[in-house]
C-alpha cells in the first residue's frame, strides 16, 4: 500500500473539548439505529398506555445512552425482536423517560422486563359481547417477570418462548452444541471435528458463530466432518482444564488413535509457542499460523486464521483432506488431476483422429478420470466451443442445487474439468473466447 496523505481542503483549527450533552445524544442516536430494521419500538410517555392495555405480553428493555452495555447488547435485542409478531420489544431511555423508570423502580442498566399477559391466547381471540371487554385489557392483567439469562439473541429468545406460549422464529442451527458429556464421544465420532469455544458475552464469538454455522451447513454432505461448539460461560470449568484462554478459541479435533506414550513428549507443542522450524516457505500465512498438537490420544490443530468463512473452510479442507468451499459446493479444484494435462494438451494439439483415440484410451487409463473422458469425446463430437453451452446449463444446476448431494458434487467435478479443457485450448490458442470470437473461429 502506498504511503501518503491528501492534503486537506480545510485549515486543521483547534477543536474544543466535546460536549457532553453532544456525546449523549450521538450515542442514543447510534442505539437507535441500531433498531432501524427490527420490530422494535421507542416506549415514550405519549405511547406507553397501547401497550399496557392491549392484550400482548411486551418487552421492555431500560437503558441510557451512555451505558456500555446497553449498547453492546442493543444488536442482539433488535435481532431478537424480528423474532415474534405478537410480542413486541420496546426501549425505553431513562435518561429522558425518567417517570417510566421510576414506575418500575429501575436503579441500574440495563434492565429487561416482560410484562406477561395473564389472559390466555384462546381468551384473547374470542370476540366478547361482555360490555366490560374494553376495560378488560387493563395493565393489572399483566404480570411483571425480570429478565435473567445470557444477554444473546437466543437468551431473549428463550426467555420469552418459556414465559408465554408464543414460539419464536429461530435461523436453523446446523452445528452440534457440546458438553463435557458427549465431547468426547462427539469428537471421536468423526475424522474430524471443528470446534468453537465460545462464551455469549464475547463480542468476536457472536460474530463468528454465524461463520460456524455456515461451515456447518456448508459441510453437512461430509460424512467425516463435524463442526460443533461449546459455550465456556456453561461450562468452566471443562474450558479451563482445556486450556481455552480468549474466545473465540477455534480448534479441529482429528484421528483420535493412541499414540505412544513414548512419542509423547517429542510431539507435544506448546499452544502459545510456534517453532519457526514448523514453517514452510510455501505455506501460506493463515497456514503457518495454526499450530498442531497433540492430546494424549488425538491430534489437535489449533485455527489461527482470519475468522471468515473461506478461510475456514481452506482450514477444514487443508488439515481433513476434503475439498469443499463456504458455499457448499466443492472448490474449483476438485476432480482435476495433474497427471491428466499433459494428455488433455495432447488430445486438444492432435491433428488426426488416431491421435485423438489414442490420448482418449491413455486418458481411460487413469483412475478418476471419466470426466476426462466424457470431455474428450464431447469435444471429438461437437467441437470445442460446445463446452461453452454445456457449462451455462451445468452452472445454472449448480447455482440451484437440484440433485442429490453426490450428484452436485459429481456436477462440479465435470465443471472443473469442462472448464479445464476450456482454458488449456485457450492457453495453447486453439480457443477464443465469445467476446473476441470472429465467425471463422466457429
Amino acid at each position: 500500500m502506498n504511503n501518503f496523505r491528501l492534503k486537506p481542503f480545510f485549515k486543521v483549527k483547534k477543536v474544543r473539548r466535546p460536549n457532553k450533552h453532544l456525546i449523549m445524544l450521538f450515542a442514543a442516536f447510534s442505539f437507535l439505529f441500531t433498531f432501524s430494521k427490527s420490530s422494535y419500538v421507542e416506549i415514550k410517555s405519549r405511547n406507553i398506555e397501547k401497550f399496557l392495555t392491549g392484550d400482548r405480553s411486551f418487552l421492555m428493555k431500560f437503558y441510557t445512552p451512555d451505558c456500555a452495555q446497553c449498547r453492546s447488547t442493543a444488536g442482539d435485542y433488535a435481532d431478537a425482536s424480528l423474532a415474534f409478531d405478537d410480542i413486541p420489544f420496546g426501549g425505553v431511555d431513562c435518561s429522558e423517560e425518567k417517570a417510566i423508570c421510576q414506575k418500575y423502580d429501575i436503579t441500574k442498566y440495563p434492565k429487561i422486563i416482560l410484562l406477561k399477559n395473564t389472559k390466555t391466547d384462546l381468551e384473547n381471540n374470542q370476540k366478547s359481547s361482555d360490555s366490560q371487554s374494553s376495560d378488560s385489557h387493563s395493565e393489572n392483567t399483566k404480570e411483571r417477570i425480570d429478565f435473567k439469562g445470557p444477554w444473546t439473541v437466543d437468551g431473549f429468545l428463550d426467555f420469552v418462548e418459556s414465559n408465554t406460549n408464543v414460539k419464536a422464529r429461530r435461523e436453523p442451527k446446523y452445528y452440534t452444541e457440546l458438553n463435557p458429556m458427549n465431547f468426547e464421544n462427539s469428537t471421536r465420532d468423526k475424522k474430524c471435528t471443528f470446534v468453537t469455544f465460545y462464551a455469549p458475552w464475547c463480542g468476536h464469538c457472536k460474530r463468528f458463530l454465524p461463520t460456524a454455522n455456515t461451515i456447518a451447513q456448508a459441510f453437512q454432505v461430509e460424512q467425516d466432518i463435524s463442526v460443533a461448539v461449546l459455550n465456556c460461560d456453561t461450562y468452566k470449568t471443562f474450558c479451563e482444564e482445556n486450556d481455552i484462554k480468549g474466545f473465540p478459541r477455534v480448534r479441529i479435533y482429528k484421528n483420535w488413535t493412541k499414540i505412544d506414550p513414548s512419542h509423547l513428549s517429542s510431539i507435544k507443542a506448546s499452544l502459545n509457542i510456534e517453532s519457526n522450524e514448523n514453517k514452510n516457505e510455501n505455506q501460506s500465512e493463515d497456514e503457518q499460523n495454526n499450530v498442531k498438537f497433540f492430546g494424549d490420544d488425538v491430534e489437535i490443530v489449533e485455527f489461527r486464521g482470519r475468522r471468515h468463512a473461506t478461510a475456514v473452510a481452506e482450514f477444514i479442507n487443508t488439515n481433513c483432506g476434503t475439498e469443499r468451499g463456504s458455499n457448499g459446493l466443492l472448490i474449483d479444484s476438485a476432480g482435476l488431476l495433474e497427471e491428466a494435462k499433459p494428455i488433455m494438451e495432447e488430445f486438444l494439439l492432435a491433428k488426426s483422429e488416431n491421435d485423438k483415440e489414442s490420448s482418449i484410451s491413455e486418458m481411460k487409463a487413469l483412475n478418476n478420470a471419466e470426466f476426462y473422458v466424457k470431455a474428450m469425446q464431447r469435444i471429438n463430437a461437437k467441437g470445442i466451443y460446445q463446452l461453452e453451452k454445456d457449462l451455462e446449463i451445468m452452472m445454472k444446476i449448480l447455482n440451484e442445487r437440484k440433485g442429490s448431494a453426490s450428484a452436485i458434487d459429481g456436477m462440479k467435478k465435470r465443471y472443473n474439468i469442462f472448464e479445464a479443457f476450456l482454458l488449456t485450448a485457450k492457453t495453447l490458442g486453439l480457443y477464443v473466447d465469445g467476446n473476441n470470437r470472429k465467425s471463422s473461429d466457429l
